[in-house]
């Protein structure tokens, strides 16, 4: 096997310092930028032993020595980079707030077609910095610039589903930024910066038109062909999630390779190799001008470019990356990375025995069409691996809808550029585009709209990785990967189908997520394939609940539940009502805001296969009268197995003693504080009969009730209850296996 690797590396001497660059990107990433020197040794013993055993192996073959010297010369750029760059340097942490006037460097600047920019800016002492502010106002590119405003670090998420804002900047190097008070107060560019920057807002103005041009489709349009989601409303964007099509609202390296297609057509024609690969470098830099220069699209162009000079596909891959460190390591660490490097080598191992296979309908299509299909469905390939990732749903129609849909948008990349140069002379030839666009959106929303797709656990996790190492199996062409892959199959098969076993019987039968809404409550429960969501926070928290439902791949709720009718229960449950994602809403009085409203009652039930939920509050004949809101406020236990957990709403002291006296109160395992810890509920009567080993407090930070107050800690402290609250854990969620129960926070 060395022999073999060996052998690899000689012909290809720049895999080594691609795969070893980025090896120490994600150490330092993971693990921390101390650790980066001692990987820097390590790597490079290892990378000496095997140039050594290249060169004894071939005599007169320096390619191994000169490749291990190049890569222990990357990875010294590669820290270096980072120091002087302020990333992950321990020296200069903020841990607070800073306002104030700050001096920096613009780095970069994005405009959307929102009117909206996002400048990056360095200095020294912050490192990088995320600043927002509107394309009239913005500071011209590497121009020096003072801005007042207030310094902050991004917010971690609290809640699943909900975008790590943090951890996205953090990647890209950014760790503050600033809220939207700040501005410019002085800037002074340079007569470099002020000629590109004028180059880009003529970019941004050519965007711009184009799009408008689309008039009805321009959101889908930006998105799909310039990477540019500013003008996607969050309804259509959640469509393109729940359709697992998300994707396709970003110029990626399958976008790329659609807008080249047209060239190649074009380069075909011309026979002096040298003119060729000007124009098709030059053409790349237009696309990726075109498109803003997006990570994707930057990836998708070195990658294009190192191709089509390379012989060797490998090595233009390798070459693709070794461009990319030297322009920026942080590019290695981005999810985007990954998947483009995935689907790239996809394309390499599977693309040519697709293409074989796919002959037989060479009597209907010509064999270059053949080709893109065989390429469109390597993408497909290597995207499986992190389809579990982006897919929130999982189904057979859904990976059908998926190539057939990612299909269409292949062409409509295709046939795009020539669409609107020719739209110059007429408008009816952007008819195609608006066609395909249309369709696809159509096809998007409908497919969301299925319900029969599931929740893309761990299970179909499992599934996911199954299924793609079948495909590869099958499709791999003869070699050492192939046998490997053959060897390895019965044990991955095993071990699959155990995880599977194992799963279905010692796995999670019921999950509740105590939603981290702020100052409310919101609680989701998933109990065998159904969900039921009780309340949903103010109506500023709807899209929070709304971000957590997408996570869990639910278009809408089986069940909700509205506790009371005061606005940090039920403000969350309009927002989604409006979305049309809430149906029947059952309550124990009417709220003519919603049209289907049923009523409930001590003793009604939902009954699962392993769980039961059920009302136990209040008594309420008519859903009309003069009464507290907080007093009827819905009270239901559910049983999972031999686990019980209660949710209280926010019912007084009077109403826990009436529960007390009338009997249905029973001890339980996991308790929801009533009313967010409030002095005057949570009674000692009320826990010496409950008993919870846990207590869940839904509460939000400096609220201006002074919630939990210092009288309810105290008593769920003397009944033994350990105490978790939203307020610094984030979600809280409760997995309750066959025999047991285990409690996580989002944050911790």
């Amino acid at each position: 096997m060395l022999l073999r690797l060996v052998f690899v590396l000689e012909k290809r001497p720049l895999l080594m310092p691609a795969v070893m660059s980025f090896i120490l990107m994600m150490t330092v990433y993971l693990c921390g930028f101390l650790l980066g020197p001692l990987i820097i040794v390590f790597i490079s013993i290892l990378v000496l032993i095997i140039s050594l055993e290249a060169y004894s192996l071939r005599k007169g073959q320096r390619k191994g020595i000169y490749s291990f010297v190049f890569t222990i010369l990357l990875l010294c750029y590669v820290m270096f980079w980072l120091v002087s760059n302020g990333i992950y340097n321990v020296n200069n942490v903020i841990t607070q707030d800073i306002k104030g006037i700050n001096e920096y460097k613009v780095i970069s600047v994005k405009d959307k077609l929102s009117g909206s920019s996002d400048i990056t800016l360095y200095s020294k002492k912050t490192g990088y910095v995320l600043y927002k502010c509107d394309v009239e106002e913005r500071p011209a590119l590497n121009s020096d610039v003072k801005i007042l405003g207030t310094l902050t670090i991004p917010e971690d998420p609290s809640n699943p589903g909900q975008f790590d804002y943090a951890r996205y900047l953090h990647k890209k190097g950014i760790s503050y930024l600033y809220k939207n008070d700040a501005h410019v107060v002085e800037s002074n560019p340079d007569f470099i910066g002020k000629t590109i920057d004028s180059i880009n807002l003529h970019f941004y103005s050519l965007r711009s038109n184009i799009v408008n041009r689309f008039s009805e489709y321009k959101e889908i349009t930006a998105a799909m062909f310039f990477g540019d989601t500013s003008l996607i409303d969050s309804e259509l964007s959640d469509s393109f999630k729940f359709a697992n099509c998300y994707h396709l609202l970003a110029v990626s390296g399958t976008h790329f390779a659609g807008f080249l297609i047209t060239i190649t057509y074009l380069l075909d024609k011309i026979k002096n190799k040298r003119n060729k690969a000007v124009i098709y470098i030059v053409l790349c830099f237009f696309i990726c001008t075109m498109t803003g220069w997006t990570e994707s699209v930057t990836r998708a162009c070195f990658i294009s470019i190192c191709s089509f000079y390379s012989k060797d596909k490998l090595s233009g891959l390798s070459l693709s990356v070794i461009l990319m460190v030297i322009s920026n390591p942080l590019l290695l660490i981005q999810d985007g990375f990954l998947m483009s490097y995935s689907i790239f080598l996809s394309i390499i191992l599977c693309s040519r025995k697709i293409s074989s296979r796919l002959m037989f309908l060479g009597r209907f299509i010509s064999e270059k069409r053949i080709g893109t299909i065989a390429m469109v469905v390597s993408c497909q390939i290597g995207m499986m691996p992190f389809w579990y990732k982006i897919n929130p749903r999982l189904g057979l129609t859904l990976i059908i809808f998926q190539f057939i849909v990612s299909t269409l948008a292949q062409f409509a990349c295709e046939i795009f550029i020539p669409c609107v140069v020719l739209s110059y002379v007429s408008d009816s030839f952007l008819l195609p585009i608006k066609i395909l666009v249309n369709l696809i959106t159509i096809l998007v929303k409908k497919v969301s709209e299925m319900p029969f797709a599931l929740y893309a656990g761990s299970i179909l996790k499992l599934g996911y990785f199954l299924l793609f190492f079948v495909v590869l199996l099958f499709l791999l062409p003869s070699g050492v990967l192939k046998r490997v892959l053959r060897i390895v199959a019965p044990y991955v098969l095993v071990g699959i189908i155990s995880l599977f076993f194992g799963e279905a019987v010692f796995g999670v039968r019921t999950k509740i997520v105590f939603i981290d809404v702020g100052q409310g409550d919101s609680i989701l429960c998933l109990i065998d394939g159904k969900s039921v969501l009780i309340d949903g926070g103010v109506y500023e928290s709807g899209g929070i609940v709304e971000g957590v439902l997408n996570y869990y791949g639910i278009k809408g709720p089986d069940y909700v539940i509205v506790t009371h009718w005061d606005e940090d229960h039920y403000g969350g449950i309009r927002y989604l009502y409006e979305r049309g994602r809430v149906n029947t809403i059952y309550s124990s009085s009417y709220n003519y805001e919603f049209n289907s409203v049923q009523l409930i009652n001590r003793g009604d039930k939902l009954v699962f296969p392993d769980g039961v939920l059920t009302c136990i509050s209040p008594v309420v004949s008519s859903g009309e009268g003069s009464f507290d809101s907080n007093d009827i406020s819905v009270v239901m236990e559910l049983q999972s197995n031999d686990k019980k957990i209660l949710f209280t709403g926010d019912i007084p002291f009077e109403i826990e003693d009436k529960l007390i006296e009338d009997g249905v109160l029973s001890d339980v395992d996991i308790l929801k504080v009533a009313h967010h810890g409030s002095r005057y509920s949570t009674s000692s009567n009320f826990l010496n009969i409950a008993k919870p080993e846990y207590s869940v407090i839904s509460v939000g930070k400096y609220n201006s009730y002074g919630h939990p107050s210092i009288e309810a800690i105290n008593r769920l402290k003397r009944a033994g209850s350990q105490i978790i609250d939203t307020r610094d854990n984030g979600a809280i969620t409760i997995d309750i296996y066959k025999d047991s129960y285990k409690i996580t926070s989002y944050k911790k």
